[in-house]
């Protein structure tokens, strides 16, 4: 159990290291995109009477 509770961290802090050397506006625009998706998403998953 402890040597996944490693990786996962480590894994982690390599993403968390990633994300810092993205430029904080491409990082906006990156999840704006995906929120986006999301709605959309939402959008499709609701079905509208009539």
């Amino acid at each position: 159990m402890l040597s996944s509770i490693e990786g996962l961290s480590s894994e982690l802090a390599s993403f968390l290291i990633e994300l810092h050397s993205i430029p904080e506006k491409e990082l906006a625009a990156i999840l704006l995109e995906k929120a986006d998706i999301h709605k959309d998403a939402s959008k499709m998953h609701q079905t509208s009477p009539g």
